[in-house]
C-alpha cells in the first residue's frame, strides 16, 4: 500500500515571517561589524564590542526560535500524508526559553551539554506535532551522540591539528631558507590540505548524527534509517568530491542523490517486523533543473524570491515522496 505526501504551501503563506527574520539577522550582523571596525579605530573599546556581540547573539537566538515556531505553525498544517494532515501546537515562550538556556549551558560546559540540548529541541518539536491524533516520540540518547562527537570529531581534529602543526613547522623551516614567498606558499598549501582533510573526517560524524536523529516512535510504529556505516560514508564522500570537481555545478544532483539514498533507507517497523519504507521517486534530471532555476531566481532577486523557491522545491520533493507499507497495516496512516 502506497500513501503519498501532499504539500500545499505557497510563498505568500510565509514570506512575511521569512522577511522579518532576515531583516533582524542583517541588522544585528551589520551592528556587530560596525562595532568591530570601531574597535580598530579606537572609538569603541574591545569590551563594548564583546558585549554587543553577546547581545547580538542572544537576539539572533531568540529571533530564530520565534521564527521556527511561527513558520512551523504555518507550514505543517499544509502537509498531509494520505487523508491525514499534520498540525503543530508549539509555543514561542517555551521554545525561546529552551534555546536560550540550552545555548548558555552548552557554552558553560564547553560543548558537552550540546547532545542534551539537541535532544530537548527535537523531542519538543516532535511532541508538539500531531498526525492522525498522535504525536511522535524521539528516541535519540544524548550519551550516544556525545560518544560520536568524541570519537568522530574531537579525536580526529586533535590528531589532524597535531600532525598539521608538526608538518607545517618542518616545512616552514625548510622553505624559510628559500625565501618568504616559498614559506607563505607552504603555509597556504598545508592549510588547504588540513581544511580538506577536516571536512572529509567530518563525514562519518554527520552520518552518525543524522542517523541518531532519525529515531522516532509513532503509536506502535518505529521510524529509523536502515543503513550501513562505510557504504553510506563512501557514498557521501563521492557526492562531495563530484561537487568539488565540478566547481559546484553538480550540487543539486548531489543533494538529491543523498536525499534519495537516505530517504529510501528510512524504514517503518513494528517491533522487529519491518512493515515498509519511505520512497523518493523524483527524477534527478528534473530536480537538477528545478534547484538550479530556483537558486538563480533567488540570486537575481537578492533573496526576495527565496520563500517561493523553498516552497516550489519542497512541494516537488513531497509530491515525489511516499510511504510504502504492507497491505492493511493496522495503525498506519
Amino acid at each position: 500500500m502506497k500513501t503519498r505526501f501532499n504539500f500545499t504551501l505557497t510563498g505568500k503563506d510565509w514570506w512575511k515571517p521569512f522577511l522579518g527574520y532576515w531583516v533582524i539577522v542583517l541588522v544585528v550582523d551589520a551592528l556587530i561589524q560596525v562595532m568591530s571596525r570601531r574597535v580598530g579605530t579606537g572609538s569603541v573599546s574591545a569590551a563594548g564590542s564583546f558585549v554587543t556581540s553577546i547581545v547580538g547573539m542572544i537576539i539572533l537566538v531568540i529571533a530564530q526560535a520565534i521564527f521556527t515556531i511561527v513558520v512551523l505553525r504555518i507550514i505543517l498544517p499544509k502537509l498531509s500524508i494520505g487523508e491525514h494532515a499534520f498540525s503543530f501546537r508549539g509555543e514561542v515562550g517555551a521554545y525561546v526559553g529552551m534555546n536560550v538556556g540550552g545555548i548558555l549551558l552548552t557554552i558553560i560546559t564547553l560543548g558537552i551539554y550540546s547532545p542534551w540540548y539537541l535532544k530537548r529541541i527535537v523531542s519538543y518539536l516532535a511532541a508538539e506535532t500531531t498526525i492522525n491524533g498522535a504525536s511522535p516520540a524521539f528516541g535519540g540518547r544524548p550519551g550516544k551522540l556525545l560518544k560520536y562527537i568524541f570519537l568522530a570529531v574531537w579525536i580526529p581534529v586533535i590528531v589532524i591539528t597535531v600532525i598539521g602543526v608538526v608538518i607545517g613547522l618542518a616545512s616552514f623551516g625548510s622553505d624559510l631558507a628559500s625565501g618568504p614567498t616559498s614559506a607563505a606558499m607552504a603555509v597556504s598549501v598545508i592549510t588547504f590540505i588540513a581544511v580538506a582533510v577536516f571536512f572529509i573526517v567530518l563525514i562519518p560524524f554527520f552520518y552518525l548524527m543524522y542517523k541518531w536523529m532519525i529515531d522516532f516512535q509513532w503509536n506502535d510504529l518505529s521510524i529509523r534509517w536502515k543503513t550501513s556505516f562505510w557504504p553510506s560514508c563512501f557514498f557521501i564522500l563521492g557526492q562531495v568530491l563530484l561537487t568539488l570537481i565540478t566547481v559546484g555545478i553538480y550540487w543539486p544532483a548531489a543533494t538529491l542523490r543523498l536525499f534519495r539514498y537516505f530517504t529510501n533507507a528510512t524504514t517503518v517497523a513494528r517491533g522487529e517486523a519491518e512493515l515498509g519504507h519511505v520512497v523518493f521517486e523524483g527524477g534527478i534530471g528534473n530536480g537538477f533543473g528545478l534547484l538550479w532555476g530556483q537558486a538563480l531566481l533567488s540570486l537575481i532577486t537578492i533573496g526576495i524570491y527565496l520563500p517561493w523557491a523553498y516552497t516550489r522545491i519542497a512541494r516537488w520533493i513531497f509530491d515525489s515522496t511516499s510511504v510504502e507499507l504492507a497491505e492493511a497495516t493496522p495503525g498506519a496512516v
